[in-house]
C-alpha cells in the first residue's frame, strides 16, 4: 500500500487464482486494496493464474491491454528472484519489492518451507524459461 500511495500508480494488478477454497488470492488482495483506498477503477484483477509463469503471462497481457509499459512486482521476499526471472524471460522489465517489509515476520516453519520451495523452484523455473526462449 505504501508504494502505491507514494508512487501514484495508475493501476494495481492483484494476481492469483482460486485455490482449494474461495475466494481467489486476487479477490482477497482486491478487498485489501479497496479497504485501503485504491479505487475499483484502478484495480485490474488477474484471478486465473496458478503458477508464477501463468501469473506473469496474464499480468503482462493485462498490462498490454491497458498500455502499461512498466511494473513494480510486490511479492514475498523468497519469491522475488523467481518472479523477477519469469517476468524478465517474458520480456518485461520489472522492479521487485518485497512484501516482507510490510508484514510481520513469518513463523520459522513457514519461512523455512518457503525458502526450501524456492530453492527447488528457482532452478526448475530457470530451465523451463530457458527452454521456452529457444
Amino acid at each position: 500500500m505504501q508504494i502505491w500511495k507514494a508512487e501514484h500508480f495508475e493501476y494495481v494488478i492483484p494476481c492469483g487464482g482460486l485455490g482449494e477454497h474461495a475466494p481467489s488470492e486476487a479477490e482477497v488482495m482486491r478487498g485489501f486494496l479497496r479497504t485501503n483506498g485504491v479505487p475499483e477503477t484502478q484495480i485490474l484483477l488477474e484471478d486465473r493464474s496458478h503458477t508464477t509463469l501463468q501469473n506473469a503471462e496474464n499480468a503482462i497481457a493485462l498490462m498490454q491491454d491497458h498500455g502499461i509499459a512498466q511494473a513494480v512486482v510486490v511479492t514475498d521476499r523468497y519469491h522475488c528472484p523467481r518472479a523477477w526471472l519469469t517476468f524478465w524471460a517474458l520480456g518485461m522489465r520489472v522492479r521487485m519489492v518485497s512484501a516482507a517489509r510490510a508484514t510481520p515476520r513469518p513463523h520459522f516453519r513457514v519461512a523455512l518451507k518457503a525458502a526450501l520451495r524456492e530453492t527447488v523452484a528457482l532452478p526448475v523455473y530457470t530451465m523451463r524459461l530457458m527452454l521456452r526462449r529457444r
